[in-house]
């Protein structure tokens, strides 16, 4: 399904199932842009399902040029199974100035052969008691890749697992000037066949985790739970790091970035040295 317009667009698609296409270009699925006026992309109980792109966006490919504004909200949706030659197994979003926003829904074993294995974010999204799990990329960010450029991303109750990527299993962050925030939410048993098993910060933007747990999540190198491999920050508030591994760092690496922990975050339980280039709370 193509939706793209020069004027202002609405469309709706509710209790429905998009399965099964091909693209030879963007969006295998869905591709929705909006180039020089508002436009709204509403999907509600709709299942996307086995589709391929050849380029981005194997099962959702979403883009809005900064003039023009397109929004997409996704309600009690699913997205599985879709596969991207690019970036965006799942979803591909570059909805800057409108923004995308995924309520109460799934985002499950979808596949990219580069970034992003469930989503490949470079825009604004934000999750709200979603789930993404089982997705697989060749290169970085097996659950979720938040790329270059202002692009922010929020996850509210959600939960990002059983991922697998070479770098940031689970999430990878490669913002230069945006922001990544968790809140309450779970990073869990994803795996990185190099570095970063649960968060892989890769840039110079912010990541806060709020209230959160990363446990369990593994690394064949480095950074068990957290990898923070650059300039950039990551803050820990009221959070745990438990119980991941890695050959070193097995629950935080920092290089030359920065990572806090306030006094109620807790590091417990990682596979030793459970923290290199930060000292961090232990808890025995």
């Amino acid at each position: 399904m193509v939706v793209a317009s020069t004027r202002r667009w609405t469309a709706r698609s509710a209790d429905s199932e998009i399965s099964d296409n091909r693209a030879g270009e963007d969006g295998g699925g869905i591709s929705a842009s909006s180039t020089d006026i508002r436009s709204t992309l509403l999907l509600t109980r709709t299942t996307i399902r086995n589709n391929v792109a050849h380029g981005r966006g194997g099962g959702l490919y979403a883009y809005d040029s900064g003039y023009g504004l397109l929004v997409v909200e996704m309600t009690d949706s699913t997205v599985s199974s879709n596969n991207s030659s690019a970036s965006g197994g799942g979803i591909f979003n570059s909805t800057r100035a409108g923004g995308m926003t995924l309520n109460n829904s799934l985002v499950n074993d979808n596949e990219a052969d580069h970034h992003g294995g469930g989503i490949y974010n470079l825009g604004d999204l934000t999750l709200n008691n979603a789930t993404v799990t089982g997705n697989l990329t060749g290169d970085g960010g097996g659950g979720i890749y938040n790329d270059r450029g202002a692009s922010s991303m929020t996850l509210n109750e959600s939960t990002v697992s059983d991922n697998s990527a070479n770098d940031g299993a689970g999430m990878y962050n490669n913002d230069a000037t945006g922001y990544v925030t968790l809140n309450d939410s779970t990073i869990d048993g994803n795996t990185a066949s190099r570095n970063g098993g649960g968060i892989l910060n890769a840039g110079t933007g912010d990541v806060i985790v709020n209230d959160s747990i990363v446990s369990d999540n593994t690394a064949t190198d480095t950074g068990g739970g957290v990898y923070n491999g650059f300039e950039g920050a990551i803050s820990f508030v009221g959070s745990m790091v438990n119980s991941n591994s890695a050959a070193s760092a097995g629950g935080v690496y920092n290089d030359i970035g920065e990572v806090t922990f306030d006094a109620t975050s807790t590091v417990s339980g990682n596979s030793e040295p459970q923290c290199v280039g930060v000292v961090c709370p232990i808890v025995e």
